[in-house]
């Protein structure tokens, strides 16, 4: 049975940073990689790989989680896969 993650929590705002760190390499190093291609991207590619599908897991595992996350309707915790209005709108967004 999956938990529903409480937003106020602080592991939830250290998920939160990590998500931050992922969007700020793909806004920051993707873009000195392409400036820099000799220098960075060419002499050590398995370092740049690597970084590259460990943003992309940490995108993936974020979007399972935010399935999960509870959203407070009068001080109540629920969960937005067990919650058919906000599901419903989820689902037709896709």
């Amino acid at each position: 049975m999956l938990t529903v993650i409480d937003p106020t929590s602080g592991v939830y705002y250290g998920w939160l940073w990590l998500m931050t760190l992922a969007v700020l390499y793909n806004l920051f190093f993707i873009i000195v990689r392409c400036v820099y291609k000799y220098q960075l991207h060419l002499n050590y590619p398995s370092v740049w790989l690597t970084a590259d599908y460990l943003s992309d897991a940490i995108y993936v595992v974020d979007m399972l989680l935010r399935a999960h996350t509870g959203h407070s309707y009068t001080h109540i915790i629920h969960c937005v896969s067990k919650d058919a209005p906000t599901l419903k709108r989820y689902s037709s967004e896709l």
